[in-house]
């Protein structure tokens, strides 16, 4: 491979920026790994990551309502049956951030990985809408 076709390669795998400093450790002799901890990233625990999937779930389910309701859907007369909501089970979300793709993505260790979050396997996260219920 040459030089502009593995620049190509990074450019296509990371975002710009990243991409330019590792060009430019590779071209100044350095490993990219030293340049990374270099750098010293900062890093998200895995309870951190799970704790934002769910924010950024909701927040789609929000961003989806607001999208009805600028449609000129009325979202207040919809009986309680037919209003959005999703569940999604720990597992389930645990298995897709964690470990889809992987050799630990049955059962057992999907629920190890679960408990070792702190979350409960059996249970169900719902992503649903906001009601805002006059009294």
């Amino acid at each position: 491979m040459t030089r502009e076709e593995a620049k190509k390669e990074i450019y296509k795998a990371f975002e710009p920026a990243f991409a330019n400093y590792i060009i430019t450790a590779l071209e100044e002799g350095a490993t990219v790994s030293d340049r990374c901890e270099d750098a010293k990233m900062e890093k998200h625990t895995d309870r951190q990551i799970y704790d934002g999937c769910i924010y950024l779930m909701q927040k789609m389910v929000d961003y989806f309502q607001e999208y009805l309701e600028y449609l000129g859907y009325d979202l207040d007369k919809l009986d309680e049956d037919e209003r959005f909501a999703v569940e999604v089970s720990n597992m389930e979300i645990v298995r897709w951030l964690f470990l889809i793709n992987t050799g630990n993505s049955g059962g057992c260790s999907t629920i190890d990985f679960c408990e070792k979050l702190g979350v409960d396997p059996y249970k169900s996260v719902k992503f649903e809408f906001d009601w805002y219920e006059e009294e």
